[in-house]
């Protein structure tokens, strides 16, 4: 066998020329960058219907009443604004562990949610960085999801 040959008769061998080639670290990341693609190819539908379920949420199901009463400060109709927040948020924390099946990660969007919208209340941010944020954390569900199906 020549010098940089792999014996593709055993795997054992085919191991330690990848070991003494130093090539344990870079497949090793490779392979964690090409889970990560699957991931996200794999999660695609998951991560639009979170998005149609953020849309439902956000849009339809917030009243006015409800956008104004979320905010700090806010006693829309005698209501302490943090029972309207946690309803807003609720509702997001719903659509999320029912559509991902995980009760875990609908409890994440609700405290994140409730941060998120926090901030654009007081002003932090605009519409525009809310609703970014939101769907970055949509997509992180999803890769959460995916690593925890892949790695058990």
């Amino acid at each position: 066998m020549g010098l940089g040959t792999i014996d593709l008769t055993g795997h054992g061998a085919q191991l330690r020329w990848v070991q003494s080639k130093g090539l344990d670290a870079k497949c090793a990341k490779l392979e964690a960058k090409s889970k990560l693609i699957m991931i996200g190819v794999a999660g695609l539908p998951l991560f639009i219907l979170l998005l149609f379920g953020h849309c439902l949420a956000d849009y339809p199901l917030q009243t006015d009443k409800l956008a104004v009463g979320k905010c700090p400060g806010s006693t829309v109709a005698g209501v302490h604004w943090t029972y309207w927040l946690a309803g807003h948020a609720g509702t997001h924390a719903l659509v999320v562990a029912l559509l991902t099946n995980n009760i875990w990660l609908g409890s994440a969007e609700f405290v994140v949610h409730c941060i998120i919208d926090t901030c654009k209340c007081k002003g932090y941010f605009n519409l525009a960085v809310d609703q970014f944020l939101h769907v970055a954390c949509k997509a992180a569900w999803v890769l959460i999801l995916g690593a925890i199906t892949v790695h058990g």
